[in-house]
């Protein structure tokens, strides 16, 4: 399938960055250290939301190679008020260094703030995201003398080796945030801040539910019009249970189709998941192609049922539901989503489809079950799932 790559547009590529020139609007820094800033909701919707109420925003990121290979790695964003800075760099730290008494900071944050240590704006605040984007916001905010708040995406342990350093910048940021009350809950155990400090930022996108169905997947991959298509998305991994739902569809009514879409970071999964598709008689289809943020949602629409699936393995993936942006995706499309056993996947009382228990094997009657109700559902329906 012809890959369709994302357009760049306003990202600069610097050594040091000058001040810019004056602007009416007041500005804020995003501020990341991770490679896949272009599929990164939390900050994409983060500076879309921002621009289009009346900040100007600059977006600090450092390229890595991998995420350059599969498209994921520069966010493509069209807008007047959002600026990319990418710095050359490692977004991969190994070495480090001490500082600030015994807290250990990576070489290659320390390295990205001697990068920009001319403030190139007048900032009202800055956002770090994840602990690499904490360390480069935080010590930035020492020498702008800018506050800084700390976007968690996901949940460290206690045994973590940068989880002292995560601690120290957590205690001194004006916000922590996270994606639901339960990871609020344990972040601020884990980080040791008062849970009045940790507040909540749904993983959701901005805009109006799109529950009008699209056949983007029919178009792009020659799909049959008969066929319904059961859509895994994402990080393509056997952490979100991608190889048990591949195994799975041999079991599945003959009128549903397996798309998968998204990127596969590790070659030796990617070299067995091609495998099996080989070996799926039509029934499994790929697609990597990385969509514009202008027709994200058309993945979304062209599905019939949604697959949510995290194992539990550790505190981030135990507590991963309420931090998953493509449920929210498949719920503001209006479809049926099919997803294991873990907490916050079925609140009590709440309108969710929901399958199986924690090792759910995607049988005949879940897949046939969820997808003909919401078949036979009528468009009151669709508000109501979206309104979780």
């Amino acid at each position: 399938m012809h890959q369709m790559n994302t357009k760049v547009r306003n990202v600069v590529t610097v050594k040091q960055v000058e001040k810019a020139s004056p602007d009416s609007r007041p500005a804020v820094a995003l501020i990341t250290a991770h490679g896949w800033v272009g599929i990164s909701n939390p900050v994409i919707h983060t500076a879309q939301f921002m621009a289009d109420n009346g900040y100007r925003v600059d977006i600090f990121m450092t390229p890595d190679a991998a995420c350059e290979e599969m498209g994921i790695s520069h966010p493509a964003l069209e807008h007047a008020h959002i600026q990319v800075y990418a710095c050359a760099g490692s977004a991969s730290p190994v070495q480090t260094t001490a500082v600030l008494g015994d807290v250990q900071v990576p070489l290659s944050d320390i390295e990205f703030v001697d990068t920009y240590s001319n403030n190139p704006a007048d900032y009202q605040w800055l956002i770090g995201f994840d602990p690499g984007g904490l360390n480069r916001a935080g010590l930035l905010s020492l020498i702008w003398k800018v506050p800084y708040v700390y976007h968690s995406l996901e949940l460290y342990e206690n045994d973590w080796s940068g989880k002292e350093t995560e601690r120290w910048f957590s205690d001194k940021a004006l916000l922590v945030l996270t994606q639901d009350e339960t990871r609020a809950d344990i972040l601020a155990e884990l980080n040791q801040v008062s849970r009045d400090k940790v507040q909540v930022a749904y993983n959701s996108a901005p805009g109006a539910a799109t529950p009008q169905k699209k056949d983007y997947f029919h178009q792009a991959l020659g799909i049959p019009a008969d066929k319904r298509i059961v859509l895994a998305t994402g990080t393509l991994l056997p952490i979100h249970g991608t190889d048990a739902i591949v195994d799975s569809v041999a079991d599945w009514p003959d009128e549903f189709v397996l798309v998968l879409h998204g990127w596969i970071p590790e070659r030796q999964f990617e070299a067995i998941l091609r495998e099996r598709i080989s070996a799926g008689n039509g029934r499994i289809f790929l697609s990597t192609d990385i969509l514009d943020q202008d027709h994200k949602n058309d993945i979304f629409q062209s599905a019939d049922v949604g697959l949510v699936f995290f194992r539990p393995e550790g505190v981030n993936y135990k507590f991963a539901a309420g931090s998953s942006g493509k449920l929210f995706d498949f719920m503001r499309s209006g479809v049926p989503i099919i997803g294991n056993d873990i907490p916050g996947m079925r609140p009590g009382g709440r309108q969710r489809l929901w399958c199986g228990g924690s090792r759910c094997n995607w049988n005949r009657g879940c897949v046939g079950g969820v997808a003909g109700k919401a078949h036979r559902t009528q468009p009151k329906w669709f508000a109501s799932l979206y309104a979780i």
